[in-house]
């Protein structure tokens, strides 16, 4: 119950307040049906991912991308361009030279750069028979 009093006197009212959790908001502003675990427009992502990612989970084209490319001159460097950033969200490169758990590494000594919503960044240190790639998707 709330009370509001000034020279003209008092009133109450009763209030209810609900706290919710960031993702039951945002799926709240999309009249998500579906679970976290879901995918509800059927791009093969789901409706958490999407959360965290800042897409659209209404659209099935509203996806994240990652494209690797070998870069010619100097060799042994690799371009990695992933995209949307999104303000909020925080992106971790990581490189491994195998798919084993827990031989994922930041990768550092490297150079990056925003354009528009897409973010390049060019690993130097790529030589060797093959490395992957991931990006983390923070949402504190």
């Amino acid at each position: 119950t709330i009370t509001a009093t000034n020279t003209g006197g008092s009133t109450t009212a009763a209030m209810n307040i609900s706290v919710v959790s960031a993702y039951t908001a945002w799926a709240e502003q999309y009249n998500l049906i579906q679970s976290p675990e879901e995918d509800s427009d059927g791009d093969g992502n789901a409706n958490y991912f999407e959360f965290i990612a800042g897409l659209d989970p209404k659209n099935a084209s509203s996806v994240f991308t990652l494209r690797i490319a070998p870069v010619s001159d100097p060799v042994n460097q690799m371009l990695i361009t992933f995209k949307p950033i999104v303000s909020g969200r925080i992106y971790t490169l990581k490189s491994s030279d195998s798919l084993a758990p827990g031989s994922w590494t930041t990768l550092s000594g490297n150079t990056s750069s925003d354009l528009g919503s897409e973010r390049s960044v060019l690993d130097a240190t790529a030589a060797g028979a093959r490395r992957f790639y991931r990006v983390e998707i923070h949402y504190p």
